[in-house]
């Protein structure tokens, strides 16, 4: 097998306390099986798609690390 760097797993929309939306990103490290078949391994990442960290509170809210504004998962 050979391991990877972070590869995205999915991607979800937030929005903060002033209605502003964002799209953040789940990233996870993984590996490649002589199949090709990638394999989630690790804890998950989040971040914008500028690449600007976000840290997760809990499956519905997030934070970025920044500026501490507060995000909430749409739906």
């Amino acid at each position: 097998m050979q391991i990877r760097g972070p590869r995205q797993i999915s991607e979800f929309k937030v929005t903060d306390d002033q209605g502003n939306e964002y799209t953040l990103f789940e990233n996870r490290n993984g590996a490649e099986t002589r199949s090709l078949k990638w394999l989630a391994a690790g804890p998950s990442s989040f971040g914008l798609a500028d690449g600007t960290p976000v840290d997760r509170i809990d499956d519905q809210t997030f934070r970025i690390a920044t500026n501490d504004t507060v995000l909430h998962r749409r739906g």
